[in-house]
């Protein structure tokens, strides 16, 4: 979403913005990938929590599937995202609420006038993905043994003389 919002007013408003993201288009992202195919869906909306409109909140819901190169055997596999982020936002430079913080049901950014929703996104993203990436069970081919593989001595034992 090549979008630009002013958080707080986004939130005051209770604005919602949806669409679609390529993969191919998550810079950020496309080292973690074994391949950048696919669509994510994402919604962001805007909600303030109380009258006096100190609790700006973004809820931020972005769904679909990634590629991740499993760190086993190397091969793709499938990641399904689903994600359901609450940011609280907070003015630029003030000191952040104690609730906010200690609340492990939101993250606290602060809010500007100027926030890339893509970059967002993209942030999301990142913290969402596992550190090291694996299929359950792998499929990794075992190596077949070839008869030169079959003992390291075999090329003295034709060496020998009777």
């Amino acid at each position: 979403m090549r979008m630009v919002i002013d958080g707080a007013e986004f939130a005051r408003r209770g604005n919602r913005a949806s669409g679609s993201v390529m993969v191919a288009d998550l810079s950020r992202v496309a080292e973690y990938l074994a391949n950048s195919a696919g669509m994510l869906d994402c919604v962001v909306q805007g909600a303030c929590s109380d009258e006096g409109g100190r609790h700006l909140e973004l809820h931020l819901t972005i769904g679909g599937e990634l590629q991740l190169c499993c760190q086993r055997c190397l091969e793709a596999m499938r990641f399904p995202l689903r994600l359901d982020k609450r940011l609280w936002l907070v003015t630029p430079g003030a000191e952040w609420p104690e609730e906010m913080v200690e609340d492990e049901g939101f993250d606290v950014i602060e809010a500007s006038g100027e926030m890339v929703v893509g970059s967002l996104i993209e942030d999301e993203i990142l913290l969402a993905l596992p550190i090291s990436p694996r299929h359950e069970i792998c499929g990794i081919p075992r190596k077949k043994e070839s008869k030169q593989d079959a003992s390291p001595f075999a090329v003295l034992r034709k060496l020998k003389i009777d």
